[in-house]
């Protein structure tokens, strides 16, 4: 499962991208109801880089995407061409 997690440059997105990253599994739900799921791939999306991630294991195991989510082609960009369950996270403020 593709996992996007927009402000992922921030603290609060890198908190939960390194918990992400650690689980082995998921509770999502789905339109036919809940489900367990490995994630596959994280995408850390955000306006602009940091210098250095908080955990080393974000430089090893994420991608990351800097770009503008209020840009309607850069959001749809970050879902375009993948067949795989995904799931959007944005970390509140």
């Amino acid at each position: 499962m593709r996992l996007v997690v927009t402000g992922g440059g921030g603290f609060l997105g890198q908190m939960v991208a390194r918990r992400l990253l650690r689980a082995e599994t998921l509770l999502v739900h789905t339109a036919t109801g809940e489900a367990h799921r490995k994630p596959s791939e994280l995408l850390l999306v955000d306006i602009q880089k940091p210098d250095s991630f908080l955990f080393r294991e974000l430089d090893d195991r994420a991608v990351f995407r800097q770009g503008d989510v209020s840009d309607a082609a850069f959001a749809r960009s970050l879902f375009e061409d993948h067949t795989q369950p995904r799931s959007l996270l944005h970390p509140g403020v």
